[in-house]
């Protein structure tokens, strides 16, 4: 699962997980099929994006992370880990920025 832009999702597309607003209220629960009228309420709410099924993370940083040092990895992991202490890593758009900060500093890493 991946998140995807508010700008690339249409109608017809499934939610992979629930689609909630910033403060946690849950908009829409995971397994609907959008509808344009979703899209422009989760536009009303500030949703930027929402995981949609089908939708993968983009290849490569798996690859990468392999070419790290085993030791290296873990303290890049502990590093997210304490950055991220105060946040639910369970809500999709927390795991998503969680999984681009590992791929960026990772990049960073083996650059």
């Amino acid at each position: 699962m991946a998140m995807l832009e508010l700008d690339d999702v249409r109608a017809g597309m499934v939610l992979a997980a629930d689609a909630a607003h910033m403060t946690g209220r849950v908009l829409l629960r995971k397994g609907v099929c959008l509808t344009d009228e979703h899209l422009r309420i989760f536009r009303q709410w500030g949703v930027t994006a929402v995981a949609i099924e089908g939708v993968e993370a983009p290849a490569g940083i798996e690859a990468r992370l392999e070419q790290l040092d085993p030791e290296r990895l873990a303290r890049l992991r502990e590093r997210l880990r304490l950055r991220f202490r105060h946040a639910d890593v369970q809500q999709p758009v927390i795991a998503e920025l969680l999984r681009w900060c590992l791929e960026n500093e990772a990049g960073d890493e083996t650059a």
